[in-house]
């Protein structure tokens, strides 16, 4: 498929005070963003960060979603998303600024904890950036990892509690939190950077106690997004098509659309150093005595991209026609379908298996995020179903000999075990198609496998070739 090309997208027209065209109108961004960042490394490096760019697709749409007006089919805020000024893209909804830090954690190295938020999550470093906006942002942290249970997971519920009740009383457990993380917070912040008001002897003073306060108040932490291995795979049918018919557009576009937007977006991501545009704008608005603030905003424009820029993607898309064969029938090459065809399954069976595992991480998202209480219901159903997973897997994997396809005789037992066996002291909710899902999520985060264990990178190389498939055919999979 060619470029899109549009005058609209990717050009803009200079005014003679020196600002853009109305669709991504640096004036209308709030003039807090005319402070000077710290540091540029972000534009530098950001062409590697191809994760953090579905990431600002993804809220770009979500925040013309939240204000959508179905009759005048407009959004109803003005929306512009600045990349790499900052944090790694700020998000405009008329005078309000959302600051997103986005961290892509490997599986591998498990659920983020509490002790993990403040420096390797970047929550110190967070509450830095809001003093330096004078405490008039919110703050998100986007995240495709989740949240460990006990403390971690009680931390993101009083978040939420903060928000929704900010003028009740503290809990004493809410309290205790309050406490701790300040004291982690605190920690992750070096010397150099504290102000002498944040220190009482080696402990943080009542004063930053305060501010944390205020800072929770205004901070999210929206975890468990799509990895980097499936975002591009999974984003046209989760993202764009969901949006495409919010606005009604024809979702026969879902994957054109998520590509160009992509492009765009990666655009403004490695923007860097100084345009034509920028030269042009510091000329004219010097001829027209324009001040440094004013100026800063200018140099922003490279790097912004607003909701007009993304209709306009989607209008051009429709009128190119820029459709893909139907993807309802597609399968996407995610690490549980991978597991599931590289052991013979059918497709009709890993479409299963994805919904299942997506039932099983809704309910799961449920549960952790009601009133503080125990989470064992939980953990408790993930450890039985590993263990009669693991007793099924031994069972057919010893029993294979050679064979590589026993996947459908697992995935049958599977469902046999979890539909007569008993769980003891089983949840009320919880039922053979919650245990089968809770198997399937387990199987994506490579704790199960229905095979011999395999390279995933190869087989998703290979894809939609089973692995040894490929190798047979003399495939180039490295």
């Amino acid at each position: 498929m060619g470029e899109l090309v549009h005058p609209q997208i990717g050009g803009y027209i200079l005014r003679p005070n020196g600002r853009r065209a109305e669709h991504s109108d640096v004036n209308a961004l709030p003039p807090m963003l005319a402070i000077p960042a710290p540091d540029d490394s972000g534009a530098e490096t950001a062409s590697r960060y191809d994760w953090q760019t579905a990431m600002a697709v993804v809220d770009g749409l979500a925040c013309i979603a939240e204000c959508w007006d179905k009759e005048s089919k407009r959004a109803r805020s003005e929306i512009s998303i600045i990349c790499e000024h900052h944090e790694d893209y700020i998000i405009c909804r008329d005078d309000k600024i959302e600051l997103v830090s986005v961290k892509h954690r490997e599986m591998s190295l498990g659920p983020w904890t509490m002790a993990l938020l403040p420096d390797q999550g970047g929550i110190a470093h967070l509450f830095l950036r809001w003093r330096a906006f004078q405490m008039n942002a919110s703050i998100t942290l986007v995240t495709n990892a989740g949240i460990k249970s006990g403390d971690s997971r009680e931390l993101v519920r009083f978040l939420g509690r903060l928000k929704s009740h900010p003028q009740q009383p503290l809990l004493e457990r809410e309290t205790q939190l309050l406490s701790l993380f300040t004291k982690q917070v605190f920690g992750a912040i070096s010397t150099d950077k504290r102000e002498q008001s944040w220190t009482a002897g080696k402990d943080p003073s009542d004063t930053f106690i305060d501010l944390m306060r205020q800072f929770l108040h205004v901070l999210t932490i929206r975890d468990s997004r799509t990895g980097r291995a499936d975002i591009h795979h999974v984003a046209p049918t989760k993202y764009a098509r969901p949006f495409l018919d919010m606005i009604g557009v024809n979702i026969a576009i879902s994957a054109a659309f998520w590509q160009q937007a992509m492009k765009m977006v990666h655009a403004r991501m490695t923007a860097q150093g100084p345009t034509v545009l920028e030269g042009l704008a510091e000329t004219a608005m010097q001829m027209n005595g324009v001040d440094e603030g004013a100026a800063n905003l200018v140099k922003l424009e490279s790097r912004t991209f607003t909701s007009e820029d993304l209709m306009q993607i989607a209008e051009v898309c429709t009128a190119a026609e820029m459709s893909y064969v139907d993807d309802e029938t597609v399968i996407a090459p995610t690490a549980l379908a991978l597991k599931l065809k590289n052991a013979g399954c059918s497709d009709t069976t890993i479409q299963a298996a994805e919904r299942a595992a997506l039932y099983w991480r809704t309910h799961e998202s449920a549960a952790l995020d009601e009133a503080f209480g125990s989470t064992s219901d939980i953990e408790r159903i993930k450890l039985w179903v590993h263990v009669k997973s693991s007793k099924v897997a031994e069972r057919f994997s010893s029993s294979s000999g050679t064979r590589e396809d026993y996947g459908p005789e697992m995935w049958s037992e599977l469902d046999r075990v979890f539909s007569t066996e008993i769980m003891p002291r089983k949840p009320v909710d919880a039922d053979e198609l919650l245990f089968l899902g809770a198997a399937c999520n387990l199987a994506s985060e490579c704790q199960i496998w229905f095979s011999e264990r395999f390279a995933i990178a190869d087989a998703r190389r290979a894809f939609p070739l089973r692995l040894n498939q490929a190798k047979a055919q003399g495939d180039a999979i490295d």
